[in-house]
């Protein structure tokens, strides 16, 4: 089995404002983005695909990726749960939800992106 969930950490330096696909245009502060993803197979090559960005945007987090810097990516294989984990994230401190429905189309989560002006564990 080569599916399972990702947690993508990505960092703007600047402030942006990015229209993401059909959710409209959103104004990106500067900091820490943590995108929580599933593939249910090719978790490798989604990964990749993440970390060169792509030309045709395909997922929500496409968009971001096209102005953010690649920082890091966890991948956990086998697993389910995108939801618990999204929640799990959002209780980091710190977190906050800045756009309503990122990645988050096909389940009852508020978002799976969450931004952090510093990384939760820098303050530890």
């Amino acid at each position: 089995m080569d599916g399972g969930l990702y947690l993508l950490l990505l960092r703007l330096d600047e402030p942006e404002e990015i229209t993401v696909g059909r959710l409209g245009r959103f104004e990106f502060p500067s900091g820490y983005y943590i995108y929580v993803g599933r593939a249910k197979r090719g978790l490798y090559s989604r990964a990749a695909r993440h970390r060169r960005g792509s030309k045709r945007p395909r997922w929500h987090i496409d968009y971001l990726r096209e102005r953010a810097d690649w920082v890091g990516v966890e991948v956990r294989f086998g697993q389910d749960g995108e939801c618990e984990l999204a929640r799990k994230v959002a209780e980091l401190p710190g977190a906050e939800e800045l756009v309503p429905g990122f990645g988050s189309s096909d389940c009852g989560c508020r978002t799976h992106l969450f931004y952090f002006r510093k990384l939760p564990w820098e303050e530890m």
